[in-house]
């Protein structure tokens, strides 16, 4: 909500085709994701990007670096509610895919479905709090005015 707030032309495009909703929670989940990092262990030696990791060796990888890649989405930076890439590295990658991924799209479908229905007019009550956390970040409030 507070990316749509922020960004309140993107608002007002979902508003005026809410069609939108479903890239719109891909694009929340790409732009601003809970997930910053996560530390894998190598199970093999291996070179990426030119450097050599060997087995056992933990990596940090930066999801929110990957999910800002211009190698993979175009204005990386820039939020869209059009866009329609789906290969943000939120909920994870292959065998490390979250099994409740489907499960979050859908309540955050419903979430912004319900929430724009009923209330033609939300804007920030407060400025918003953010929890003091690093991997799984976000907000720890919210204050909503809506009519």
């Amino acid at each position: 909500m507070l990316a749509l707030l922020n960004h309140p032309d993107q608002l007002r495009m979902i508003r005026d085709d809410p069609d939108l909703i479903n890239s719109t929670v891909n694009e929340i989940l790409r732009y601003d994701g809970p997930v910053q990092f996560a530390v894998r262990t190598a199970t093999q030696d291996v070179e990426i990007g030119g450097k050599q990791i060997s087995a056992g060796q933990q990596i940090l990888t930066l999801v929110a670096a990957g999910n800002r890649d211009p190698a993979v989405f175009s204005a990386p930076h820039t939020f869209d509610v059009r866009r329609d890439e789906r290969s943000h590295l939120t909920f994870g990658y292959g065998i490390h895919y979250c099994l409740g991924a489907a499960l979050a799209v859908m309540e955050g479908r419903i979430a912004f479905q319900s929430l724009l229905r009923r209330f033609p007019s939300i804007r920030l009550a407060a400025p918003p709090t953010r929890r003091n956390r690093v991997v799984l970040r976000g907000l720890k409030e919210l204050w909503l005015e809506v009519r």
